[in-house]
């Protein structure tokens, strides 16, 4: 099982750069990369940050930049994005019952769990009881993008 792990993205609203970096043509040169090297990747994970202020401009660019993936693609939330927002723009993202962007993934190499640490002002993140009930189980990635 082929996976590409992408982190950190930073992404702000089209045109704006962080700390001297365009954080947006840094992840299509990443993106570009992968696709010409790795197009037979059974699963694409970007774990946060997402985005650098949790804009909903920077969440619809990440869904246009990520929208040329032939991989399932699972997103993962750091302490600078906002759930709100990324539920928001990616309204078909698996989540869990309480609304938390956590799932699963069973393979035929072993069960794979994205788990959300993501709380609101708070820079190291928290897994704490409310999330440990992972009731999402989505099929194998190669029998159906997500």
């Amino acid at each position: 099982m082929k996976i590409i792990q992408i982190t950190d993205t930073h992404l702000v609203r089209p045109g704006r750069v962080v700390n001297g970096v365009d954080p947006e043509r840094q992840l299509r040169r990443a993106l570009e990369d992968v696709l010409a090297r790795h197009a037979d990747a059974d699963l694409l994970v970007v774990t946060g940050d997402l985005c650098n202020d949790g804009e909903p401009e920077a969440y619809a660019l990440l869904r246009e930049i990520l929208s040329p993936a032939p991989f399932p693609v699972r997103l993962l939330l750091g302490n600078h994005d906002r759930r709100p927002a990324f539920v928001d723009a990616f309204p078909d993202h698996p989540v869990d019952a309480k609304g938390y962007v956590q799932s699963s993934i069973d393979t035929d190499h072993g069960r794979l769990l994205f788990l959300d640490s993501h709380e609101a002002g708070t820079i190291g993140g928290i897994y704490g009881a409310d999330r440990r009930c992972l009731l999402y189980t989505s099929p194998s990635p190669r029998d159906k993008r997500q």
